[in-house]
């Protein structure tokens, strides 16, 4: 144990180097090595699961949580209608929520919101309620996969692009606008 453990330590950081000095060890060496440090507690080996999609947990989280969707579609609308506000966070409508509810300004029995459902919740919230659109500013995201009463978030994206995204929206109409033409020679000019 001690060999093996000592070779690991000093080429921790040096694959190509490791890979040798583990070479150069006796298949009962390594393998009654890695026995002990794994027995030991010093060795822990993880699988590597792959991760289910982002909408796939969403929906998990969304339909053991049902109440929290709620709870950010009326924070969304009272900053809409109440504090008037044009543009606002996810991320900063996300710590409002769990803040309330640690003060217990919203009674819930606990629950825990991962910040990867952030994009998840901003797109649920804007099909709920598409007079939110232009609230929050939304990127390409694993979200964009979002299906929602049986309607894909590309759809309602589409219908509403104009809201979702106001500043492309006046790019693309600035572009549009037609330059007057020039004349050709300089005498008519």
């Amino acid at each position: 144990m001690d060999l093996l453990k000592r070779v690991v330590r000093k080429h921790r950081c040096q694959p190509n180097e490791l890979l040798t000095a583990l070479s150069a060890m006796t298949p009962g060496e390594l393998v009654s090595g890695v026995v002990e440090l794994f027995t030991a507690g010093e060795l822990r080996l993880h699988s590597r699961k792959r991760k289910q999609p982002l909408c796939t947990r969403f929906y998990r989280y969304d339909k053991a949580n049902p109440r929290v969707a709620g709870l950010f579609l009326r924070a969304a609308q009272a900053l809409k209608k109440e504090q008037h506000l044009e543009r606002y966070g996810m991320g900063a409508l996300l710590e409002q929520i769990r803040w309330d509810v640690r003060l217990g300004i919203i009674k819930t029995d606990s629950f825990r919101i991962s910040n990867d459902f952030q994009a998840c919740y901003a797109r649920l919230i804007l099909m709920r309620d598409p007079s939110l659109c232009g609230l929050f500013e939304l990127n390409t995201s694993d979200a964009d996969a979002l299906v929602v009463d049986g309607r894909p978030w590309s759809d309602f994206a589409k219908e509403h692009e104009a809201e979702l995204w106001p500043e492309r929206a006046a790019k693309q109409k600035a572009a549009s606008v037609e330059q007057p033409e020039l004349p050709l020679d300089a005498e008519t000019a």
